[in-house]
C-alpha cells in the first residue's frame, strides 16, 4: 500500500515483508526514480532522486505504532549521508543504521 505522507514524503506499507526484502524493494524504487527523466511543461527532462528510510516490525521496533518514526529517522540518516540512498533503521538495541547495498 502506498500513501502520501506529508508534503514531499510517501509511505509504503509491505505486510509480511522482512527488513531485507523491504530494503530490496526500496532500492528498486530509488533506482527507478533516479533513472527515469521527469519533464515539466516547458522544460527539458531532469533526473530526480529520492532518499528512503526503511523500518521493520519487529526487527527495528517492537512497537508497530513506532514504525513511521523509525522509518522517518532512517530517512533523515539517508539524507544526511548524501541523499539518493536507502537507510535501514537500526535493529532493536543497535545504535547505527544498517548499510543497504545498492543494486
Amino acid at each position: 500500500m502506498v500513501a502520501r505522507y506529508g508534503g514531499e514524503e510517501f509511505a509504503v506499507a509491505m505486510p509480511h515483508t522482512d527488513a531485507a526484502q523491504a530494503c530490496i524493494v526500496a532500492e528498486k524504487i530509488r533506482w527507478a526514480v533516479a533513472t527515469t527523466p521527469v519533464t515539466l511543461i516547458g522544460s527539458e527532462p531532469h533526473l530526480v532522486t529520492v532518499s528512503i528510510g526503511v523500518a521493520s516490525y519487529p526487527a527495528t521496533t517492537g512497537d508497530p505504532a513506532d514504525l513511521i518514526g523509525q522509518a522517518d529517522s532512517a530517512l533523515y540518516v539517508a539524507k544526511r549521508s548524501g541523499r539518493n540512498q536507502v537507510a535501514l533503521a537500526p535493529e532493536q538495541g543497535a545504535t547505527l543504521p544498517a548499510p543497504v547495498p545498492s543494486l
